[in-house]
Parts: structure tokens; C-alpha cells; sequence
């Protein structure tokens, strides 16, 4: 497993204009697949003065890592000439990334209208914070106020906190690669109709969609009369030990169960309630943990709970990721071509594949056979579980693909039990709102792969598919005997992908890892949190962000089984995700020597930035240059000698400022602060609290989200995709999620031709079903 797979998108032609994260890791990924990407080369790049450069270039390190493989497009779309080049470099395209803002490619000339005329078959994505439709397309924003108002900004477990933002700008990541993953549909569908896509992708919208679903968990909270997730504590995360930083997460009861005995406090394994929302039983549970932790190293703290199977892993700060066991045995982390010594590294592709088979002749790429859902044909089996796998899966659904859900009454996903409970409902298997948030538009099938008869049924299945998806565990997975050996035997266009926690080999192999442990051993929990504080979980936000990796990818290699006429094996391990978008923090540890705190909502780019407490809620804001400072100041009628402040004498001065904004936001409702703020150009947003999400009157606006009626859960609300376009069906999802097995029947008569009999003799041996084992005993 050592290939780089890096050609599946050769016949993709990119044009990318971007001056954000979001727009710039979209090129990155179809470039690191292959497509030849041309960069229009900005007058100014927003990017290039993050990270130094350390070769001293007018592009700092992060521009670097984010445009490598990228052809230069010297032009200034400010002129004529500049936009006559621009134009002709349009002319074999596949797609047009760009970030330039409602209304940014109109400055320049350059209508979507014209466009659409000059070259028909050109698929145009627009990335802005807002989309560029709605009550608030066009407002300002910053990464801090985009992260407010796509829910993203808040305690993350820190009950009593200012609410904080997510460091490293991973919700860009998780909109970059939604854009990839666009990019890649659009062109399936303009092969198929002739007709590009014109897309608006929202950056608030991807974060509501990419965002762990906690206006579900609110509501099930809300019903038991607990409290919301923003007034809970965290009872573990980012653990400070002897000599270190471990992450713990307990998402499962029984993760905390194991806890509670690893960390000898078996005395609160049924009190796990108490410990999230009382703040005496937290105190007196953090107590005991801490003096646990204090005498162990990271490594045995580590080892001792990975012993009891809870996810527990050293939390990266700065260059220590590149002092993980699992990297030093499975290289990952390169000298990229523009740092001028063995120094700077930064992370490879995730993804590793098998050598592929030989090959047919090559033809043209993947054609969809219907341009509104261009995945209409294929067929998926997932076995994901948890959020990562499914959701991809989902995503495969909504655009069309006939996505199988393959579990067993033996081992169900195990996202099925999370925050739903035995005396919920009868059938309370499939009442979790979190499990149905996760698997819409599938159908679903039970399995026993450990079973002879169920490993038969399923290599029939793959017979007549064409992906399947998985995220066991590696030992897990490996006890099936359905590797990709197996797999091709009977089907070799078949694409396995496999999803591991932290790879397929290495010493880090068999550990267990959920969302939260990959946030903290990439290095992106060590830049969350209060200013002066330590590192902070964010949550397993991490999760749908990887989901969109996962389909990035597999769209990759469906597009070149297309051209070779053969599948492939692919492995993309969750943590390498998770490290390829922390590169900022890792560069900025090796440019500057020393690893960045947390900063909580401050920026070394701008200030006043930060959170404030209003009326009746809590506002972000951004000042983002000299100008919009004098409105502020202004607003606040500050005395001249602070009113005249440069960025250097603001940074200074950051908390006089903040005390002067938090006494004129008091007694503010939030709306109207932030309405003022705009008025005046100031980048600013309401911090979108779970239970405003569907209130929110720019997505009420939009569409964005889906109601859904379950037989079992009852209705409920989730956020659909965050793409709106005349040309694709992929803002909704198409159908509810499936009750377990509920498909078992219509499957194995549709593909395997059973009778009635021999599926009814199936379900008497359990090798299908619709009752987990020991779910009614």
C-alpha cells in the first residue's frame, strides 16, 4: 500500500480564482488527483501572509502548501487584456472555482450570463460566506463571523467561556472539499447534458451541514429536561499529564464506563449525567482524574486506556505531530519543492492506493447518466458507521446513487444507540434522530459477514455494485476476508475504500479513534480555545469534514475506472485528513520556531476581533482594516488617541478595546448590534446557538433546510447540502433514512435472486434481521 495515486483526475480542466482557505484546498484536492488546475494570480493573495515564507518569496508558507501542483495564471482582471486572457483560459475547462464574492466576478466584467453563453459546457462554482442569493448574501464576514453564523463559534465544554471559534479554519477545509466534491458532479453532469452546472456554494451553509448535528442532541436533551450542549461541561478531552497532552473522548456508554474504571473512579460510571451538567460532580470528578493523569506519562496514559478500548491518543502540539509512533513507521509528512531546507515538511495526500490492475484502453471520463443526479446508475454498499462513512454515503444518495446500507442485528452501527434509549420506543433502535441525520437516502440491509452464508450474499451484492465504503476498525474489517483481492475476484471494477481511524499498518493501527481523538492528535485542538487557556477539543466536527474527503476521492476513482475500465483499492485514514488540513499550525511551528497557543478569537490579521456579549445572545466581530476601525471607532465614540490606533497599537490595546465594545453591546439586542456593525461595513454576525439553527432567517431563506418524517423517530429537521443550483438536485435529501433491514427482502429478491423461503430461512439462522441480538431480552 505505498502508491501515491495521483493521475484519477487527468482529463479535468480547473480554472481556480481564490482568495480564501475554502476555494484553495477545492484546487488543492482536484490537483493532488490529478486535474491540471490554472490559478489566476490575484494582484494580492489574502493567503500569502499566513505563515512566512521561509524561502522569503512573495507567498507565505500556507499559499505555498495550498497552491502546490497548480499552473500560474498571470493576468489582472482589472483590465481588458486581463480579462480577454481569462476568458480564452476558459476555453477547456471542465470548471471554474471561485471565491470573489456576491457580486466579485461582475466587477470585473465578467457575468455568469456571458459565461453560460461563451462556453455552455463550463461548470461554474462560486464560493462566498453567505451565497450569492438571500437576506444576507453580500454581508461582510470573516472567518470568525462565518464560523458564528454557521454555528461553529461556541464553549466547546467550557461551560461559562466566551464562545470561541474553531482554530486552523477547518470549516474551510470541510467547504473545500464540499466544492471538490462539486466540481467533480458537475463535470459528470455536463458530460452526460452538454450543459454546465452553475453552482452557489454558501460557506455558512457548509458549516450547518458540515457541522456534528447539535440541534438534534439539543432537542433530545430538551425533551428529557436536561440542559443544551452549550451549558454542559465535557467530563474528558484534551488531558494534561506528567510530561504532556493526551486527548480521551468517552462518546459511547461504554467508553465511559472503561473510563471510569481505567481512571479508577469507577464510582461515577452512573453518574455520567451529574458529571455533564452539575457543576459540583464535575469539580469533584475533574479532581480525581487530574491527580490520575498527573502521574503517568502521555505514553502510559495512552496505552492504559487504549487497553480498555477508549479512544485515547497524544494530543499534537505544534511539530510534536511529527514525533507520532505511527508516522515515524509510515512516512507521511514531505519537504514540499519550495522550502529551502530539510526543516519545513508538510503533509502528503491522504490517500494511498494499491497498484492498480492492467488496464482497458482508455475512453472519456465518467459520464452521468441523467445531468440533475449524476450518480443515477451506480450503486454503493456502505458500511460505515458513525458520521464519516455514512455521510458520504448519503451525499452518494442525494446525487442519485442507489446506496446500500449493510449492517448486521449483530453488531448495527453503533451511531444507531446514540442519544436514544431503550425506553424511548419499542423499536428504539431506530429512533436516534443522530442516525437518521446521517443515513438519508439509503436503503438498508442486514448482514452477518462473520458468517459463511453472509459473507456469499455479500460478495453477490458486489457483484453488482460499484463502490463500497468502510471504516472498521483494520483488525475488524480483515476478520471478514472481503479484502480487495476478494472483491475484484468477482467484480474487478469494483472500488474499495477504506477509511481506517489511523491506518491500515503501523504501531497506531488497532487503536480505537472517533472525530474528537483525530482533532487532537492533528494538532487541531492544540489552536482551539480561550487566549491563555490549553487546547480544546472542538467536538468531532472533524467527522463531516473527512465525509467530504471520502467522496472527493471515490469520485476520483470513478472517474478513472471509467477511462481504465478497472476498480481500485484505496485507503484514506481518518487521521491523515485530519493532519492534511492542520498544515497551517504545523508550518507555523516550523517557520517560527515555537508552536502557537490558543488564541481564542483574536487574530495576529486584524483587530478588534472577537465575541461579545449582547442583550440576549453573543455577537462576533471583525474589523478588518483602517476604515472599517474608524466606523467602529466612531460607534463607540472612543477618544481620539485610540481611534487613531494602527494594527500594531490596536493588537496592544486589544483588551481596552474589547471592554469598550462589550459596554456599548450590553444592552444590544444581538440582531441590531450586529445590524449597526454592518451598516458601517464591519464584518459581524448573531453567534447561532442549536436552538436558532432553522429560525435563522438567511437559511429559512434558502432552503437549506429538510423536514423528515420517520415511521419510528418522528419528524424531524436537518440541513441539507449547501449548493444551490437550476442544474443539479443536490440541495435535498431524497428520501428518511432506513429502519434496520427494513430493504432485506426487496434487496435479495432484486439482487440475488432469492425466493421467499430462502430468505425467510435466513432470517430463522440470524443471518439477517431486523432486532439487534438482545435488543428485546
Amino acid at each position: 500500500m505505498s502508491e501515491r495515486w495521483d493521475s484519477p483526475l487527468a482529463a479535468l480542466r480547473v480554472v481556480e480564482i481564490s482568495q480564501g482557505v475554502a476555494a484553495a484546498w477545492a484546487g488543492h484536492l482536484l490537483a493532488a488527483l490529478g486535474a491540471d488546475v490554472a490559478r489566476v494570480d490575484l494582484p494580492v493573495d489574502p493567503l500569502s501572509d499566513r505563515v512566512s515564507s521561509p524561502a522569503g518569496g512573495a507567498h507565505g508558507g500556507l499559499a505555498n502548501y495550498l497552491h502546490e501542483r497548480k499552473r500560474r495564471l498571470a493576468l489582472d482582471l482589472a483590465e481588458p487584456a486581463g480579462r480577454v486572457r481569462f476568458t480564452e483560459s476558459l476555453r477547456d475547462a471542465s470548471v471554474l472555482v471561485e471565491d470573489l464574492g456576491v457580486g466579485g466576478l461582475e466587477g470585473a466584467g465578467i457575468t455568469a450570463e456571458a459565461l453560460r453563453e461563451a462556453h455552455p459546457a463550463l461548470s461554474v462554482l462560486r464560493l462566498s460566506p453567505y451565497g450569492q442569493t438571500g437576506p444576507s448574501a453580500g454581508w461582510a464576514a470573516s472567518e470568525l463571523t462565518s464560523q458564528a453564523a454557521g454555528g461553529w463559534v461556541g464553549r466547546h465544554g467550557l461551560v461559562g467561556a466566551v464562545p470561541f471559534g474553531i482554530g486552523a479554519a477547518m470549516p474551510d477545509y470541510g467547504a473545500g472539499g464540499f466544492a471538490a466534491v462539486v466540481a467533480v458532479l458537475s463535470t459528470f453532469s455536463s458530460r452526460a447534458g452538454g450543459r454546465g452546472v452553475h453552482a452557489d456554494l454558501s460557506l455558512v451553509e457548509s458549516m450547518q451541514c458540515l457541522t456534528p448535528p447539535f440541534l438534534l442532541i439539543n432537542e433530545f436533551y430538551r425533551r428529557r429536561g436536561g440542559k443544551p450542549i452549550e451549558d454542559a461541561y465535557m467530563p474528558l478531552g484534551a488531558e494534561r499529564c506528567m510530561d504532556g497532552w493526551v486527548g480521551v473522548s468517552t462518546l459511547t456508554a461504554q467508553h465511559w464506563v472503561d473510563a471510569c474504571i481505567c481512571l479508577e473512579a469507577p464510582e461515577y460510571i452512573d453518574r455520567r449525567e451529574d458529571v455533564r451538567q452539575d457543576p459540583g460532580s464535575y469539580a469533584e470528578f475533574r479532581a480525581k482524574v487530574e491527580r490520575w493523569l498527573m502521574r503517568r506519562t502521555t505514553d502510559e496514559v495512552v496505552e492504559q486506556l487504549q487497553a480498555f478500548r477508549v479512544p485515547a491518543t497524544r494530543l499534537a502540539v505544534g511539530a510534536s505531530v511529527l514525533d507520532t509512533p505511527q508516522w515515524k513507521q509510515r512516512p507521511f509528512f514531505t519537504r514540499p519543492p519550495w522550502a529551502p531546507g530539510e526543516g519545513v515538511v508538510v503533509p502528503s495526500a491522504p490517500w494511498r492506493s494499491a497498484p492498480a490492475a492492467e488496464t482497458a484502453p482508455v475512453t472519456t471520463g465518467f459520464v452521468a447518466a441523467t445531468p440533475r443526479r449524476p450518480l443515477a446508475g451506480l450503486r454503493v454498499l456502505d458500511l460505515g458507521s458513525n458520521i464519516a462513512v455514512p455521510v458520504a454515503g448519503a451525499l452518494f444518495g442525494t446525487a442519485g446513487a442507489d446506496v446500500i446500507k449493510v449492517e448486521s442485528i449483530q453488531r448495527p452501527d453503533s451511531f444507531r444507540f446514540n442519544r436514544t434509549l431503550p425506553t424511548d420506543t419499542d423499536q428504539w433502535w431506530d429512533s436516534s434522530s443522530l442516525w437518521q441525520a446521517a443515513n438519508t437516502s439509503k436503503r438498508d440491509l442486514t448482514l452477518d459477514l462473520t458468517s459463511e452464508r453472509g459473507r456469499e450474499l455479500f460478495l453477490e451484492l458486489v457483484r453488482h455494485s460499484d463502490v463500497v465504503f468502510e471504516n472498521y476498525s483494520a483488525r475488524v474489517f480483515d476478520q471478514f476476508r472481503l479484502g480487495y483481492a476478494e472483491l475484484a475476484e468477482v467484480n474487478p471494477g469494483i472500488i474499495l475504500l477504506r477509511v481506517p481511524g489511523y491506518g491500515l499498518e503501523g504501531p497506531m493501527r488497532d487503536f480505537v479513534g472517533f472525530g474528537n481523538s483525530f482533532e487532537q492528535l492533528a494538532g487541531l485542538a492544540a489552536v482551539t480555545g480561550p487566549a491563555g487557556g490549553g487546547p480544546v477539543t472542538p467536538g468531532g466536527y472533524i467527522d463531516p469534514v473527512v465525509a467530504a474527503h471520502v467522496a472527493v476521492v471515490t469520485l476520483a476513482a470513478i472517474e478513472e475506472r471509467s477511462r481504465t475500465g478497472v476498480g481500485r483499492f484505496i485507503e484514506l485514514p481518518q487521521i491523515e485528513i485530519g493532519a492534511a488540513i492542520a498544515a497551517e499550525p504545523l508550518l507555523d511551528a516550523l517557520v517560527a520556531g515555537a508552536a502557537i497557543a490558543p488564541q481564542g478569537n483574536r487574530s495576529p490579521a486584524f483587530a478588534p476581533q472577537g465575541v461579545y456579549q449582547c442583550a440576549d445572545g453573543w455577537l462576533a466581530l471583525t474589523v478588518r482594516g483602517a476604515a472599517e476601525w474608524k466606523e467602529l471607532a466612531t460607534l463607540l465614540t472612543l477618544p481620539a488617541e485610540l481611534a487613531g490606533a494602527d494594527l500594531p497599537a490596536r493588537q496592544s490595546r486589544h483588551d481596552d478595546i474589547d471592554s469598550a465594545i462589550s459596554a456599548w453591546s450590553a444592552s444590544l439586542a444581538t440582531d441590531d448590534a450586529a445590524a449597526l456593525l454592518r451598516d458601517r461595513g464591519v464584518a459581524a454576525a448573531r453567534v447561532l446557538t442549536p436552538d436558532l439553527y432553522t429560525e435563522e432567517p438567511h437559511l429559512h431563506a434558502r432552503g437549506l433546510f429538510t423536514p423528515i418524517a420517520h415511521p419510528v423517530g418522528g419528524d424531524i429537521t436537518i440541513a441539507g447540502w449547501p449548493v444551490l443550483s437550476a442544474d443539479l438536485d443536490l440541495r435535498r435529501h431524497r428520501f428518511r433514512a432506513p429502519q434496520l433491514g427494513e430493504h432485506n427482502h426487496e434487496i435479495l429478491r432484486e439482487l440475488v435472486g432469492l425466493t421467499g423461503d430462502e430468505i425467510r430461512e435466513l432470517e430463522a439462522d440470524g443471518v439477517i434481521g431486523t432486532v439487534p441480538v438482545g435488543a428485546r431480552s
